[in-house]
């Protein structure tokens, strides 16, 4: 895990070995850069790496626009536990495993339940 609180830091580190990720999950509002710049950036170098931006609101991104970009899933905060972890669940693990349903409807029903990440 590589934590940055700066888009910038964030980039030299992608840029010193791109190949050391796995995945990339960004919130939109960052220093330095936004997150969807962020992302643009990252999937230049690798469109293969599956890139998550987190979002309280934003007019300037929508989830067809993150698809577009190569964005693998646009998350709307607050995010829960069991959100976050069946969206990384979906991008980590192969597409094909046998018995494997992807989640990707919003998970309304957990988060009305009112827990939400620290």
């Amino acid at each position: 895990v590589s934590a940055h609180t700066d888009s910038r830091s964030a980039i030299r580190a992608f840029e010193a070995d791109p190949q050391a990720f796995q995945l990339v999950l960004t919130d939109m509002t960052m220093p330095g850069i936004t997150g969807e710049e962020l992302a643009r950036h990252v999937l230049r170098m690798r469109p293969d790496l599956p890139v998550l931006l987190a979002t309280g609101f934003s007019e300037s991104i929508n989830e067809d626009k993150a698809r577009r970009m190569g964005i693998r899933k646009l998350l709307f905060k607050p995010i829960l536990r069991e959100e976050l972890a069946a969206v990384l669940r979906d991008v980590l693990e192969p597409a094909n495993e046998a018995g494997r349903q992807k989640t990707s409807a919003p998970l309304n029903a957990a988060r009305n339940a009112g827990r939400t990440m620290d």
